[in-house]
């Protein structure tokens, strides 16, 4: 007779499961459930026995899943959620009873147009909570599915969103062309191929444009090339690069550039998707409809720019 899996495990051991499969590192999973790590490693040795499977195996920074592991984590993972959104639920939720630290991960482009703005409206609401922005990156996706990011902004990507983020719309993007205010570059708006005569800086987005740059795409479907001199995650370095050269760049609509000194704004005189590129904000599935993320997605749409 086959034995009876649900009857025989100590359930508290998916728990720990769940946590080493997010962080592939048992050093992190011990500090994530407040025990000691030989405490997890004993607990994957139960677990390992319980399923007769290895599990996790060593890999070169922590420990990575064996399929079996992976199939596992997929076929539980929605009632793991429902069972920790239902066990949270419980409780009335109101922002100032709030006491932690909301870690939000936003997109370069969109880093100084937002953050204050959020940041203010979150401490009006909830006095008690820090709040630690940190630029969107390639691991944030990871980061989000396991705890360490609340909340992500970003733009539609063009790679692959893990399966366990939940994204929403939250509005249309329309990059400007920012230069010095002595610029030679005359008039209010430019063309690709005007552009083409100077040099361009461009922001880097990490899972949209960081491998390569949207205006290099723009150029290829144009037949043009623009001479590309500087890449950078910080705007203020591209700005600074703007302000001392003839160089341009792209900035979001919602950046308040038009208000720094020595600067001015060109609008694009084309249409091409590039220009108009969809936000989204993104978090993890089973906070989906919790209290708290709601909160976060009303901050949002509150003080979203038109």
């Amino acid at each position: 007779m086959a034995r009876n899996l649900y009857d025989n495990l100590d359930l508290n051991l998916l728990r720990v499961f769940f946590v080493l499969f997010q962080e592939k590192n048992t050093r992190k999973a011990a500090e994530r459930l407040f025990v000691t790590q030989p405490a997890v490693s004993k607990s994957l040795t139960k677990l390992r026995q319980t399923f007769d499977d290895e599990l996790f195996v060593k890999h070169s920074k922590g420990i990575a899943p064996t399929p079996y592991a992976e199939d596992l984590y997929q076929s539980l993972r929605p009632l793991m959620f429902d069972l920790e959104h239902t066990l949270n639920s419980k409780e009335d939720f109101n922002p100032a009873n709030l006491d932690e630290q909301i870690v939000i991960a936003i997109s370069p482009f969109l880093m100084s147009a937002l953050a204050t703005n959020i940041y203010t409206e979150i401490r009006k609401q909830a006095p008690n909570v820090s709040v630690l922005f940190q630029s969107w990156n390639q691991d944030t996706q990871s980061e989000i599915e396991s705890g360490k990011v609340c909340f992500g902004i970003s733009y539609d990507f063009h790679v692959p969103v893990h399966k366990s983020l939940y994204s929403t719309k939250i509005a249309q993007d329309r990059f400007r062309i920012v230069c010095r205010e002595d610029h030679p570059h005359k008039g209010e708006t430019i063309s690709p191929l005007e552009a083409t005569k100077y040099p361009v800086g461009t922001i880097l987005a990490p899972n949209w444009n960081y491998y390569k740059p949207a205006a290099e795409i723009l150029a290829d479907s144009l037949g043009i090339k623009f001479n590309i001199v500087l890449r950078s995650e910080f705007p203020s370095v591209l700005l600074e690069a703007v302000r001392t050269s003839d160089m341009m760049a792209a900035v979001s609509k919602f950046s308040d550039y038009e208000f720094v000194n020595g600067i001015k704004l060109l609008e694009f005189d084309w249409d091409h998707p590039l220009e108009t590129p969809d936000i989204y904000s993104y978090y993890h599935y089973k906070n989906h409809n919790t209290q708290k993320t709601q909160w976060l997605a009303s901050i949002l749409k509150r003080v979203m720019p038109d």
